[in-house]
This record gives C-alpha cells, structure tokens and sequence, in this order.
C-alpha cells in the first residue's frame, strides 16, 4: 500500500482538476458516494445518522452524504461545525442541492448535546477546519455519544502526516479515505483513531 503525505494528495487533486479537467464536484460526489456504500453495510436498525460538516470541502463530502443517505430513506441531520461565511463554492453548492431534496444544514450548537443521543451514525466530515474551536472539540464529543462514527478521508483532529493528535480527535470505527490511504492513518495516535481504513478510487488517476 501507498501512503501519501496531505501536500502530496493536494498537488494529486490540483493535476486532476486543472490539468485533467475533472470537475471538483465530480471527485465530491464520488467520494460521497465511497462514503455512503460503507454507511450502508453497517448493521444498524433505525438508519438514523448525523454528519458534521466543516466549513471547507470536506464538509462539502460530508452534504453529498447527508443528501444521499437522505435519497435512500435515512433520517439525517446535517449540522455545520464553523462559519458559513467561510463555506467553499463546492461545499455551497453541496448544500443547495441537499436542500432541492428537502434536507437542511443547521448550524451545530454547542449547547444541546441531547439533540445527538440516539442516532446510530455520526459522520466525521468536519476536517479542515481544526480543532482549535471550542465548537469543534464539542463536536468531537458529541460524535461519541453514536453507535458507529465514520471519519471522512481522516478523522478530525488527526494530523494527516504524524498521527498526532491536534488537542482533541474523532475516534472513528471506519475512515473511508480517498485515492491514497494518509500516513497519519498508520502511525501514531493516527492508527488507533482511524479504525478500519478504506481506500476509495474517486476518479483521481
């Protein structure tokens, strides 16, 4: 197996969409779909799932998610962790087309952490925007609160490279990672906080 550094997959998806003309929004929403097959193969009962979305494009995964899941009859709740000023074109667009088929993104509350007891599923798409928020670290504790958490392409709170752990990490039973695993994933703190890595093609050569 290859492990890439996160300078390594960045130049990979600037090759692919600058100079292979592969629309962003294509690699999201194939990525999202990575994400969404293994939602689906876990053993869950009342397919009720929250996905925590950051402001940048891995929040943009994370709305490809909720709408998807939404598509096949789960009960979602998509929650923005950070600023909606801050929101990339992609993750906008994400969250226009989550609300064509009647999902929202609300802003996460730090203080009603009884609104996540019970789902079977939290979904880890807040990477990006750090965990040096106290919102962010009260997302991280509230994903705990699931039966099953799944991290998208690295848990939160989980340096891409070391392993090491930014303040406070996402323990994630599954971390669906794209194109190339991270060596963050492996090493360190990294490994025991990544659970059972999957290694998706999204379309990136």
């Amino acid at each position: 197996m290859y492990l890439a550094t996160a300078a390594q997959m960045k130049e990979f998806d600037r090759i692919a969409i600058e100079e292979r003309g592969i629309p962003s929004l294509e690699l999201m929403e194939n990525a999202a779909r990575a994400v969404v097959r293994e939602l689906l193969a876990l053993p869950v009962k009342n397919r009720g799932v929250v996905v925590f979305c950051g402001s940048g494009n891995n929040g943009g995964d994370g709305l490809a998610v909720a709408r998807l899941l939404l598509e096949e009859g789960w009960w979602v709740k998509c929650v923005l962790v950070g600023e909606r000023e801050r929101m990339t074109p992609d993750s906008r667009e994400m969250e226009k087309r989550l609300l064509e088929v009647g999902g929202e993104l609300e802003d996460f509350q730090t203080d009603s952490r009884d609104e996540y007891i019970g789902f079977d599923v939290a979904v880890d798409a807040i990477f990006g925007v750090g965990l040096h928020s106290p919102d962010a670290v009260s997302a991280v504790e509230c994903m705990a609160l699931a039966r099953w958490t799944v991290a998208v392409d690295v848990p939160s709170g989980v340096h891409a490279d070391t392993g090491e752990i930014l303040r406070k990490a996402v323990k994630a039973d599954v971390t669906v990672t794209f194109t190339l695993a991270k060596r963050g994933l492996f090493i360190g703190k990294g490994a025991v906080h990544s659970g059972r890595v999957v290694v998706a093609d999204i379309g990136i050569s």
